[in-house]
Parts: C-alpha cells; structure tokens; sequence
C-alpha cells in the first residue's frame, strides 16, 4: 500500500512517479487516460444527460457531480431522486464509454467546485472561461488546456477511497494549475477545503517558507496568502463568477470560521477521513481553520483588486464607497 499523506513533511518527496505508482490498477492506468479538454467535457455532459435522461428517468436538464456519480453507480431517478441502491448491469466508468473524449496526456490544470449545485454544463463552462481570462493557456501546454475533473477519473464504485484520496493529494500538488471555482458554499466543503490546503502545501513545499520563517508555520500561511493576493502561478486561482458567486456564503462560508468541523461532504465516509485528516496535515485543527481563512480572504481581495466594482454593489443601508463625496 503506498504511503499515506497526513502530515505537511510527507508531501517534500511527492513525484509525478509516485503519482504513476499510485494509478496502477485505477481507469486511468486501465484506460491510458489521464485528462480532458473543455470540448471533450462538453461532450461527455451531453453524452450523460441522454444517458440520465433516455436510460435512467432524469427529469432535469443539467447534471451536478452528483447527479454524474449516480449514474456510474447504476442508480436510476425515482420519485424525484437517485435510488440509494444501483443495479450492477448499470455501472460504468465513463472512460469505458467515452473514452475517445479523453487524453493520455497528463493534465495542466486542476479544479476544486461544490459537487452539488454547480451545474456541469452552464457553471463549468462559465468558470473555465473566467479561468481562462485570468490564467491564459501557457506555452507549456500544447494545444487545449488538459483538464482533471474528480467525478470523471477516480472510480466511483470503488471502495478504497484511501487509494482515490493519496492519488488526490498527488495531483493538486503537482498540477501546474489549481482553481477553485467559488459556487455553492464552496467552502463548507470537505473534499474542497482538502484540496486547497494541499496547494498551500505545495507553495510552503516549493518554496522552502518553514526554513525561510524558521520553522514559523504561521508566518509561512500568512506568506502563502500574501502571495495568493499578488496572483502568484503556484497559488490556487479563486474564480469567482459575478451573478453566480456568494462572497459572503460561497467564499467565507457565512461567517462560520469552524471550517474542518463545520465541512461537509456526500459520503458520510469521506468527510470523516477528510476531517481526520485535517487534524493532523498542519499539525493541528486550529492551523487548518486558520490557512482556510487565510486563503479566502486573500481570494476576495485578489478579486477586488483585479475587479473593483463589479461584485461589491451597494446594498440597503451600505455606504456607496463608490459614490463621489
């Protein structure tokens, strides 16, 4: 069994091969795929929903991860919801159907997003797009951005989550690009909160901040924010959508700075782990909580930065600081 990744120093010798040796026996060793462009995701979503819509008794006319991983567990829609058990004849992983719509290369970039309420075909397009604006295509990456989508790798009926989370930590580590698409109560998420600490790490990691700060894990968050403020590359990118982001619940989780306790997440099973985790990745529960709030309000003040105006309107009985005096 590989290694398993609970503690800030674990992460000093993570390798694109100890990614490879974590894939073997996965659908993406299985499959020889390991990303997907925008175009192919817009077509798988298409290719689901008929699914869902002709095979399984879907209603709706948008999928959410949700919706997606029901399906590849076999469960059809009834009475208005997914059917808590799956028929075995109906599983599937979508890389044995489509995987014509997949690339063997490795992926560029990498998201966190809410599985539930983040629509897959009019929110992903729109925060890939927004995404895209602020972190165009880099001449590393040839042709289409190759894109690593949770819900369309790791198995979903499988029952080892520990081998689908170390090969998780894996690449948010090493993608050259992470975003977190800021929908839905992002931050009330446990697989997101995971994911964006994972990132602090890479930068803490990469950037030798605990040496530079003698041994200061405090003063290595702050700095990590500081440089997440200034749109560093190896920072998460925060995408925020105007008309669809929430600052106030989305980003800062309305107030409620319990953010490892207070998560959330599908699977009973997963929030556990990932909150069992948490305890232990930067020592303690009260260090997560703290990078967590640290990189939220450096993703609101990038955005204020890079967009003054345009999610901050005046509300009743606010002062319009954009008001001339």
């Amino acid at each position: 069994m590989a290694k398993q990744f609970s503690r800030l120093e674990d992460y000093a010798n993570v390798t694109w091969e100890t990614l490879r040796l974590l894939l073997k026996g996965t659908p993406s060793e299985k499959y020889g795929k390991n990303s997907i462009t925008q175009k192919g995701m817009n077509e798988l979503h298409r290719e689901l929903l008929m699914i869902a819509q002709t095979e399984r008794g879907f209603q709706g006319t948008s999928l959410t991860s949700n919706d997606a991983a029901a399906l590849f567990q076999g469960k059809s829609w009834v009475n208005g919801e997914w059917s808590k058990e799956g028929r075995e004849d109906f599983k599937f992983h979508p890389m044995a159907k489509f995987g014509h719509l997949y690339s063997e290369e490795m992926p560029d970039r990498i998201q966190s997003y809410p599985w539930k309420g983040f629509s897959l075909e009019t929110h992903l397009n729109a925060y890939i797009n927004q995404l895209l604006e602020l972190c165009p295509p880099h001449p590393s990456e040839h042709g289409d951005p190759k894109f690593w989508v949770d819900a369309y790798f790791s198995d979903q009926n499988s029952e080892d989550i520990s081998k689908y989370l170390r090969i998780a930590d894996c690449l948010y580590f090493l993608v050259r690009t992470h975003y977190a698409n800021i929908l839905s109560r992002m931050t009330s998420r446990a697989w997101v909160l995971q994911e964006i600490i994972i990132r602090l790490i890479r930068v803490i990691v990469k950037h030798n901040l605990l040496a530079r700060f003698d041994g200061d894990l405090t003063a290595a968050i702050i700095e990590v924010g500081e440089m997440c403020k200034s749109g560093h590359p190896d920072c998460t990118v925060f995408v925020i959508v105007p008309g669809s982001t929430d600052l106030w619940e989305d980003a800062l989780n309305g107030g409620r700075y319990n953010w490892l306790e207070a998560s959330e997440a599908f699977k009973e099973e997963d929030k556990r782990q990932i909150q069992a985790r948490g305890e232990t990745v930067l020592g303690c529960k009260e260090a997560f909580d703290f990078a967590v709030c640290v990189l939220a309000n450096a993703a609101i003040y990038r955005h204020g930065v890079l967009h003054p105006v345009s999610c901050f309107p005046p509300c009743d009985g606010a002062i319009d600081l954009t008001a001339d005096e």
